[in-house]
């Protein structure tokens, strides 16, 4: 039966990959070229019919116990649940409680696009839990993948995909200052097309604007440090060579700048370097590449504060130099945290335990949701 648990696992991260790469640029364009239509656009019929297609597959390793049974041992769960009972293998519970948040997100998307129609940035909470499972998902695919690496060893172009989807996915937390280089560009997005007409949008792009939640704004350093810490945290847990987690933040860094730069042009944003300059992520990858030091705590403060010079010398010089300075100093402290972070939680994907791994799927499907959640909320409260 081993034989039949990988290929139905494969067929699960394919699934979801198709359903972010395809479900997700659809959705963009068609939001940006049609009218709201209400939550039940083509975009988001495809994207959901292939959750639950991923679902339903997942369902499938959980009620056959020959093939539940072959992704490790079992952990004690607090309270019987139903499907899963009240013994689990952890790695196939990280895998399920993603697919679980995806589905309570689903309709917390709907309530949210029936209310407020498209004006929702990533820190709401049905967003923010929708971004949050993907990457438990990534993180449950992984552990289930190393719990079946006994019976089959990994490729490496498994191992390259899997780094590249949880990076992207966990880019959630910086919400909408990631999706904006600076406050000239949002409003120019949100006056694309049949967004311009929405006033939704309009109080979607007052809300960023006058918060600021742009590369511009000291905040986005200290966020995006946080999260590159996290990402090169977890691919150096994964495989300590450079050649592994260097290459995987090549490929995230290059996959958003070419994003950046295909916006940049559609909204004639070219010459604004602000716009078009590449990651931070990949000055701080290539600083913690370097042989010295040899301690790994030193190097990833030496790469926090190139990321911070970074930010610094491309968004902060000509805004607000003080502030910026101020955040850039912290970047280190805040890569290092971050560092922390992602390499806990490979530790928690490659040997679950009980604990560990409850908790894991709490932040993920609840905490950061909730937390994001709420500054989403005030910030509509504040910015009408």
């Amino acid at each position: 039966m081993q034989n039949t648990a990988w290929p139905v696992l494969w067929a699960v991260m394919w699934v979801v990959a198709v359903d972010l790469a395809v479900g997700g640029s659809w959705d963009g364009e068609y939001h940006r070229t049609q009218p709201f239509d209400g939550f039940f656009s083509p975009p988001h019929v495809f994207i959901y019919t292939l959750a639950a297609v991923a679902m339903v597959l997942v369902a499938v390793l959980n009620l056959r116990p020959v093939l539940r049974n072959r992704f490790g041992p079992d952990l004690a769960l607090p309270w019987p649940v139903p499907v899963l009972g009240d013994r689990h293998p952890g790695a196939l519970l990280l895998l399920t409680g993603g697919m679980a948040g995806i589905a309570l997100a689903g309709p917390a998307d709907a309530v949210w696009h029936t209310s407020f129609g498209l004006d929702e940035t990533n820190w709401s909470f049905p967003h923010a839990m929708l971004g949050c499972s993907l990457a438990l998902i990534s993180i449950g695919f992984w552990s289930c993948r190393l719990a079946l690496t006994g019976h089959r060893p990994m490729w490496s172009a498994t191992r390259y995909l899997l780094g590249y989807l949880t990076v992207l996915a966990c880019a959630v937390f910086m919400g909408p200052l990631q999706n904006y280089p600076t406050r000239e560009f949002a409003s120019a997005a949100g006056s694309s097309g049949a967004l311009g007409v929405n006033p939704d949008v309009q109080h979607l792009v007052r809300i960023v604007t006058q918060a600021n939640l742009t590369h511009t704004s000291p905040a986005y350093v200290l966020v995006a440090a946080a999260w590159a810490g996290l990402a090169l945290g977890f691919l150096r847990a994964v495989d300590v060579r450079a050649r592994y987690w260097f290459v995987v933040a090549v490929l995230v860094g290059l996959s958003l700048t070419s994003t950046a730069g295909a916006e940049a042009q559609r909204y004639g944003f070219e010459a604004d370097q602000r716009v078009t300059s590449g990651l931070p992520l990949l000055t701080a990858a290539l600083v913690l590449a370097l042989p010295r030091p040899r301690a790994l705590g030193p190097r990833y403060l030496l790469a926090g504060a190139a990321f911070g010079l970074h930010t610094f010398l491309v968004w902060g010089v000509a805004v607000a130099p003080a502030w910026f300075a101020l955040a850039a100093c912290v970047a280190p402290a805040l890569m290092l945290g971050g560092a922390s972070a992602g390499t806990w939680a490979y530790r928690v994907l490659a040997a679950p335990a009980r604990r560990a791994t409850l908790a894991l799927i709490a932040i993920a499907v609840l905490v950061v949701p909730a937390l994001t959640g709420a500054v989403d909320l005030v910030l509509r409260t504040l910015i009408p």
